[in-house]
């Protein structure tokens, strides 16, 4: 029950951190530095903790594997960064969609039966075959860019055309029943779903967790309704809270690569063991603490590194007229 809620939790966080990432990337130009970034951050996360893995648990790790460290986006050990990557490579593209569309914004609303609404109701969230025939992180390294431009495209519309709807323009508390009834709905049938699983039935025990999926109406809606409340809610500026909102992803790579989940999780915290015991909520709630702390300490390092590779100003420069180009402006 705990893991579940934990579970939905992470889904729910997966579609709040795309929603305000393009919130604020949808009326921004197109800026290759974001990529450079975003490939500098997870190739530095996978090469670290590939050698912590081979240093300290003897782990083999093969030359494929080391080979992907170099590309991000080739590998399915961080299919969110991979997909993100992909994403901002298309802005572009979905920029020149968009201006297709706009005048077509009921085909993006459409958009949203198709890949949210239809696949809820019928508990057909593997849109990229069955768990048994394709791995888990290849189908969501496949669905994620598609998933990722499709809300790319809906944010836009969205917030250009919000004032012709009322929804938003309701107020903080409006949105938190919706974000509580979401996950209240989600985490219920979840329950429920397994309980027949347990009980012989096939259908529910295969599709249990569909309900969680990130394109789940559900899931979907009461992300965007977590993201309108706290853009209601009046936030005064404190560069502590932003240091620490600015480690987020890292912390996320250091959490979720393939030796974190096998060593980390499994044998040196044993969280499956303990799984059961009544202790499990404070004890993964001190190694959430211990995790953070960690995460921030090495973005902190990272960062340092980071800023003396972008002091080059011929770096920099290069960047910038390529963006120009992409831009369609005069260098």
């Amino acid at each position: 029950m705990v893991s579940m809620v934990y579970l939905l939790g992470g889904k729910f966080g997966t579609n709040v951190f795309v929603i305000l990432g393009i919130y604020f990337l949808c009326d921004s130009k197109f800026k290759s530095i974001r990529i450079v970034k975003l490939w500098m951050q997870t190739f530095f996360y996978m090469i670290v903790l590939n050698i912590v893995d081979t240093v300290f648990f003897h782990e083999r790790i093969d030359s494929i594997v080391w080979i992907k460290s170099f590309l991000p986006i080739l590998g399915r050990s961080y299919w969110f960064a991979s997909s993100y990557i992909i994403l901002l490579i298309l802005i572009p593209l979905l920029n020149c969609v968009y201006r297709k569309l706009k005048k077509k914004g009921y085909l993006i609303l459409v958009g949203v039966a198709v890949f949210s609404v239809v696949p809820t109701l019928t508990f057909n969230g593997n849109l990229f075959g069955p768990s048994k025939l394709v791995h888990y992180g290849f189908k969501l390294l496949l669905f994620g860019p598609i998933w990722f431009s499709f809300l790319y495209l809906l944010i836009k519309y969205l917030k250009e055309n919000c004032k012709n709807y009322r929804i938003f323009q309701q107020s903080k508390w409006f949105y938190f029943w919706i974000w509580l009834a979401c996950y209240s709905v989600m985490l219920i049938t979840e329950v429920v779903m397994y309980s027949l699983g347990l009980g012989g039935n096939t259908f529910a025990m295969d599709n249990f967790s569909t309900i969680r999926d990130m394109q789940s109406f559900p899931c979907v809606l009461g992300a965007a309704a977590f993201f309108l409340m706290f853009k209601k809610i009046n936030i005064v500026y404190n560069k502590k809270i932003n240091f620490v909102a600015a480690t987020t992803f890292g912390i996320y790579l250091l959490h979720t690569h393939e030796a974190s989940i096998s060593i980390f999780w499994k044998e040196l915290f044993c969280l499956d063991r303990i799984s059961l015991s009544w202790y499990y909520v404070p004890y993964s709630w001190l190694l959430l603490l211990l995790i953070f702390g960690v995460g921030i300490s090495i973005e902190y390092a990272r960062k340092k590194i980071e800023n003396m590779i972008f002091s080059n100003r011929n770096f920099l420069c290069r960047l910038n007229a390529l963006d120009l180009k992409i831009n369609g402006e005069r260098i």
